[in-house]
């Protein structure tokens, strides 16, 4: 014990002093601060955004519930009275809107949330609706977002370069090395110490990054807090295994550090470049292009008779052929009903191929991080804050589903002859997220990964080290 100790004292001043290593951390500090401030800002104007489109879907909910109150004896009075009950004219006044919240920790990464929807449209009718065009920053577009995320897959690499490429090499030349040896009797368990140490440093400062996160009014749960600083370590670990096996070579600081920064360059710029060659495709937002198919199936699907409009909706949904099936009256929207249903069946058969390519994609962006440890390591970091592909695909599923239940809920009000009171206006459906339960899997097999590769190398060195000394 006392020997350790001795050799984690020496190794903090070899720390303290050295020049290089004090000029990364204040680099690594001032980077920090910057990661944090763009990405809270992020996700601060991403919640303002979703906090005004709720204010307004509640204020439209409630003018409308204020017209069931409207005095009838009036001809206006009565208009909102009525406008207020028929389902079909009360979609239309709502424009519902479900939001993707931003999770726990998105501010430390904001992956695909700057780029991707996080608001679409919910009515009876679908809706394209063309994202807003803004101006971009051309630097940004060409080098992402910089997030605590981008910090720790990029830049802590290079905090533990400076830290750990001259822990054997620099004490070689200086002939510290064999006092060391006679203090601590095993290279290894030499080496494992001080190692340790620069390992705990840098990992105190990766776990201060989340410090701010989890002051914030939608602070991270436990889990997720553990999920993100596990896969830190694992990472960590890995990069510190890495010079683990380069200084096991037992070469001058000059080649562990090129050879270091050769093996940072391969991991961080080269593999990720290969893996979008592999992956020439993008997740683009084609809302545009199907705006315009829609417009074309809505002009050719408005020339169908009345009749075999409904024909077509009832053999869709049976349950609702009832005494007044074919009521083509101007108080009927039965056929406006049928109507919207055709045009989102032809606009399904158009899109579905679309949204295999997109979920094949998907799959294939997927399989080929697992080849890039980098790129696997921003994937995990990415789908615990909620700002994955993945999770976006997952996003827009549920919108789906919840459209389904709403047009499934205004059907069943305006096929039954029902009209909406206090009561269903409290019963409107509600849009909700659910939990990805595949998210802790992929969370395990993530830091399988990168623990074995952190044995693997780990192992080879030990056994060059054992051959050397």
């Amino acid at each position: 014990m006392r020997n350790s100790a001795n050799i984690l004292r020496q190794e903090w001043r070899r720390l303290y002093r050295d020049g290089i290593l004090s000029t990364a951390v204040i680099m690594y500090c001032i980077a920090a601060t910057v990661a944090l401030f763009n990405g809270h800002a992020a996700v601060n104007k991403r919640m303002a955004a979703t906090d005004i489109l709720q204010q307004r879907y509640s204020g439209q909910i409630q003018a409308l519930r204020d017209q069931l109150h409207a005095d009838t004896s009036s001809p206006s009075g009565k208009a909102a009275y009525i406008s207020a009950t028929i389902p079909m004219v009360a979609d239309y006044k709502l424009h519902a809107t479900a939001s993707f919240p931003p999770g726990g920790l998105a501010a430390l990464s904001i992956g695909m949330s700057d780029l991707a929807r996080n608001q679409y449209p919910v009515a009876i009718k679908s809706n394209y609706v063309p994202a807003e065009e803004r101006i971009s920053n051309p630097l940004q577009l060409l080098s992402g977002s910089f997030d605590a995320a981008f910090l720790i897959i990029y830049l802590a690499p290079l905090v533990v370069i400076c830290a750990t490429y001259n822990v054997l090499s620099a004490d070689k030349e200086q002939g510290m090395l064999s006092l060391l040896m006679v203090q601590g009797g095993n290279i290894i368990r030499i080496l494992l110490i001080r190692m340790l140490l620069s390992y705990l440093l840098i990992m105190t400062g990766i776990i201060l990054l989340t410090v701010p996160s989890l002051l914030m009014s939608h602070p991270p749960s436990r889990q997720e807090w553990l999920k993100w600083t596990g896969i830190c370590s694992a990472w960590t670990a890995l990069w510190m295994s890495i010079m683990w096996l380069i200084i096991s070579r037992n070469r001058g600081n000059a080649e562990n550090l090129l050879l270091a920064l050769a093996t940072w360059l391969l991991l961080l710029i080269v593999l990720p470049s290969a893996g979008r060659l592999y992956i020439n495709n993008s997740i683009t937002d084609d809302t545009a292009a199907h705006a315009s198919v829609q417009r074309e199936i809505e002009w050719t699907t408005w020339d169908i008779p009345r009749l075999q409009l409904l024909d077509s909706f009832y053999l869709q949904y049976p349950q609702y052929k009832n005494a007044k099936a074919y009521d083509t009256t101007l108080a009927s929207n039965r056929s406006a009903m049928a109507y919207f249903s055709l045009v989102d069946q032809r606009m399904e058969r158009f899109t579905a191929s679309v949204e295999q390519h997109r979920l094949n994609e998907t799959k294939a962006i997927q399989a080929s991080v697992f080849f890039n440890p980098a790129a696997y390591t921003q994937m995990l970091l990415n789908s615990i804050a909620r700002t994955d592909v993945a999770d976006y695909e997952r996003f827009r599923t549920e919108i789906y589903n919840f459209r389904r239940r709403w047009k499934d809920f205004f059907h069943e009000m305006e096929f039954n002859d029902r009209r909406l009171t206090e009561d269903t206006y409290c019963q409107l459906p509600s849009f909700r997220m659910k939990d990805d339960f595949r998210n802790r899997a992929k969370w395990q097999g993530g830091m399988r990964y990168l623990l074995g590769l952190t044995t693997i190398c780990i192992t080879a060195g030990s056994w060059i080290l054992r051959k050397n000394f």
